[in-house]
């Protein structure tokens, strides 16, 4: 009698076929850039008061308002939804 794990194959021979472009090759002097930036940036928002913590909470959530339609058009890209479908729905509840 077999098991059901006696019919996996192994992780390697299943196909995989990427849904997304390629990230471009990381520039490690960028990487570094942008890891300082981060470090300045969170050492300037622990001094923010509480009002400015919500105004830049606010901020944040009008910038990404206007980029909500790109990012759950390239979620549903990536895990191969068809847009105009109850996945995509799920994109937006659990999104933006």
């Amino acid at each position: 009698m077999s098991t059901p794990s006696a019919n996996l194959k192994s992780f390697s021979e299943y196909s995989f076929t990427p849904l997304v472009d390629t990230p471009s090759v990381v520039d490690n002097h960028q990487l570094d850039v942008d890891i300082e930036r981060l470090r300045h940036g969170a050492r300037k928002f622990v001094n923010l008061s509480l009002d400015e913590k919500i105004d830049l909470a606010r901020s944040m959530q009008r910038g990404y308002l206007k980029i909500s339609e790109q990012s759950v058009a390239i979620a549903c890209k990536a895990k191969g939804i068809t847009l105009g479908t109850p996945q995509e729905g799920e994109e937006w509840a659990l999104g933006p």
